[in-house]
């Protein structure tokens, strides 16, 4: 997982003292204070969505891409949700942004978080999935982030009987490279209970805004040259004490940080002028290793 990082934040994720949310409890009806609500013979599942992760996951983050819309988001997921054959019902979103708020929609709940901070964006995210649990509101959470340090929230409610369901793109159907790759992403994919995999040109408005990103990459002869000279570039423009903190952090979480993969990924789709396919991904990170040294 410059497209925000998957960077980890304090051990243990312990943090706590944030606002208690609303119970999504009825006010009436026999199930009045007891327990997830149901929706029919559906279930109702409540999503947690980090806009940046959404848009990366969409290939949006690209220079001129459009964004997605917040109005289009719980029609995104309720279509995946389908696609993987899941009977749920999106009841209501969290979007947490760094973008001001400038319309209304209904069931969709925006949270504000700092720019370019991934600790904030995850910190209210596992307040929001704490209160989840604590006020039985849903039994279902969608999570669409992919902060590594949400694994022991994720642990914890799911501990307290809340199913955690990860959106996802297909490239982490190749379990082993995952996690050969970015161990910590990896762990929070495995944590779930289930994944939700999304696949950006099953999307029609998404298709139809850029048709390069609907196209099949994956068998295309990878384009070693032009990736490892985008990573180079990179890296040469960084100065001494950013690359002491890239190599520090690849050294202690074994992985690429989130921000940075994120950043190179949007750099060398712009070269391309397509996504990456699994196997340009994996020259991408191993250049970066090469160039820090590890």
């Amino acid at each position: 997982m410059n497209y925000p990082p998957r960077v980890a934040f304090g051990e243990g994720n312990g943090r706590r003292g944030g606002k208690n949310f609303a119970s999504n409890k009825p006010s009436t009806g026999p199930n009045k204070g007891h327990g997830p609500r149901e929706h029919g013979a559906r279930g109702a599942c409540v999503a947690l969505v980090e806009a940046r992760y959404l848009q990366w996951l969409l290939e949006a983050d690209s220079e001129g891409a459009e964004a997605v819309a917040p109005a289009q988001v719980a029609g995104m997921l309720q279509q995946a949700l389908a696609a993987n054959g899941k009977t749920l019902d999106v009841q209501r979103v969290y979007w947490y942004t760094d973008a001001p708020t400038t319309e209304l929609v209904d069931g969709l709940v925006p949270r504000a978080v700092v720019a370019d901070d991934d600790h904030s964006s995850a910190q209210a995210i596992e307040r929001d999935l704490r209160a989840v649990a604590e006020h039985k509101g849903f039994a279902h959470v969608i999570l669409a982030s992919d902060a590594s340090a949400l694994r022991d929230a994720v642990d914890a409610v799911q501990l307290r009987g809340v199913l955690v369901h990860q959106l996802t793109d297909e490239s982490a159907q190749d379990f082993a490279a995952t996690t050969e790759e970015d161990p910590a992403w990896a762990q929070l994919l495995a944590q779930a209970d289930s994944r939700v995999w999304f696949k950006p040109s099953a999307w029609p408005s998404r298709g139809a805004r850029a048709p390069r990103a609907a196209q099949d990459v994956s068998r295309e002869d990878p384009r070693r040259d032009e990736v490892q000279a985008v990573v180079r570039e990179w890296w040469e423009s960084r100065d001494e004490d950013t690359r002491a903190d890239i190599l520090a952090s690849v050294q202690v979480n074994r992985g690429i940080p989130q921000e940075i993969d994120r950043e190179l990924l949007g750099l060398a789709r712009d070269r391309l002028d397509r996504p990456l396919n699994l196997e340009e991904k994996r020259i991408m990170r191993d250049a970066l290793r090469a160039s820090a040294g590890v």
